[in-house]
């Protein structure tokens, strides 16, 4: 029996409204799951089965069957401007014309670095990849050349890509500290807990980089104390290891990161996948002496790659650093507090219970009356999977975390028009509840 049909079996009346205004959506499903593992070729089914989307303007996206929704995944953080922003529309079909790659510079390639050095108080020189995941491996790589040492230390419930998850194997939370003789080749510690880090940092003389989220993604939009990234830093330098931050997620927070937001000064920064402008991209940026190791003509690092630094991307990208300015991360830092106090006030109202986790303008939400310390440690499964379902029906696009966020395209409208969508799908949440 097939996912799809297992998930039938036990549908309620909100799964029955989904199945019933998504039949195409299923019908791929199953010709999907033909050619590629479980029908994904990446990491995002739900079940009965997710649905499968055509185009995008703005706020909105569409799916197969003529559905609209108002997407507030904005495919995890990275739509700053949402969907077919004119300025970076206008910018790739210019590119296009001139071509999409080749092995040499590309002036674009030169605009957006320079952009991103200018942005972020801490990066000197900036080298590019293609992914958020690729990103990482880069400042792996730099730290390792750097300090001529090899492992990684990380916290549980961090997110650095899908070559790096640390907490988790297969959904199972992992037992041990050392990780070091895996092919992950790193040690955890706790997530806001200095002493830990410090413990760690203390008892083992082969740590490369200290890499960490400012802000857990996959772990609920958590942070920390300053004191924690002080402490941290310091222990990382006397361990003769890099102090690096992972803003794949993050960056949007503010036009300088996270590490602007929350004021800490990394080694390295891999920032955030928004700078391609959808565009397939990832970046990391250091300073002028970690970043020479880098250097064809003197360094000892080689980092390369066929589309890196491609010049679609990079075109895309130089418009949504360009357009991305702090009224902009005003604005929808203050979307997303209408937001809060809208679903906040509507869940109390059906009797459900409710909290919510925000950093500037992305949230994390939780049924249940105290956020818990990680997302990966929630109770509230079963009514986060109705109301993710629910969101859905109600043409609100959102992933299975139920960690939202908004674009600068958003109109006033659009907030509240999210908010009477959000009211109807916990409506629908408490009624199946």
């Amino acid at each position: 029996m097939t996912q799809v049909a297992r998930s039938i079996n036990r549908r309620g009346d909100i799964e029955a409204r989904y199945i019933a205004k998504t039949p195409l959506s299923r019908e791929m499903q199953a010709r999907a799951e033909k050619s590629m593992p479980g029908g994904e070729t990446r990491s995002v089914f739900f079940p009965p089965y997710p649905v499968t989307l055509t185009h995008g303007k703005g706020v909105h996206c569409y799916d197969l069957d003529g559905n609209e929704y108002i997407d507030l995944s904005n495919n995890y953080t990275v739509l700053i401007h949402g969907h077919c922003f004119p300025p970076i529309v206008e910018a790739v079909k210019k590119q296009v014309e001139l071509g999409t790659n080749w092995s040499a510079k590309a002036v674009p390639q030169v605009e957006l670095a320079e952009m991103l050095c200018a942005r972020f108080k801490i990066v000197d020189k900036v080298r590019f990849a293609n992914s958020g995941t690729e990103a990482v491996l880069a400042a792996i790589a730099i730290a390792r050349a750097y300090t001529g040492k090899r492992k990684v230390l990380m916290s549980r419930y961090s997110y650095h890509g899908h070559l790096l998850e640390p907490s988790s194997n297969h959904g199972e939370l992992r037992a041990r500290d050392d990780l070091s003789g895996s092919w992950l080749e790193c040690y955890l510690a706790d997530f806001g807990d200095a002493a830990d880090f410090e413990r760690v940092l203390a008892a083992h003389s082969d740590i490369a980089a200290v890499m960490l989220e400012p802000v857990l993604g996959q772990g609920g939009c958590v942070t920390a104390p300053p004191e924690f990234w002080d402490r941290v830093k310091k222990a990382a330098h006397k361990a003769g290891a890099l102090f690096v931050l992972d803003e794949a997620t993050a960056h949007r927070v503010s036009t300088g990161g996270a590490q602007k937001y929350l004021n800490i000064e990394p080694d390295l920064t891999v920032m955030g996948k928004l700078v391609g402008g959808g565009l397939p991209c990832g970046s990391v940026g250091g300073t002028d002496e970690v970043m020479k190791c880098l250097d064809p003509r003197t360094g000892n690092c080689h980092l390369s790659g066929t589309f890196t630094g491609n010049p679609l991307s990079m075109s895309a990208g130089v418009q949504a650093i360009k357009y991305f300015t702090e009224s902009v991360v005003t604005k929808i830092e203050n979307d997303m507090i209408r937001i809060e106090k809208g679903v906040t006030a509507s869940a109390a109202k059906y009797g459900l219970p409710f909290s919510t986790r925000r950093i500037g303008n992305i949230m994390q939400m939780y049924f249940s009356n105290e956020c818990p310390p990680f997302t990966q440690l929630r109770t509230d499964q079963e009514l986060v999977d109705r109301f993710q379902l629910a969101c859905t029906v109600n043409g609100l696009f959102v992933v299975t975390r139920i960690i939202i966020n908004t674009s600068s395209v958003a109109t006033d409208g659009d907030i509240t028009e999210i908010i009477q969508r959000l009211d109807k799908s916990l409506e629908d949440t408490a009624k199946a509840a």
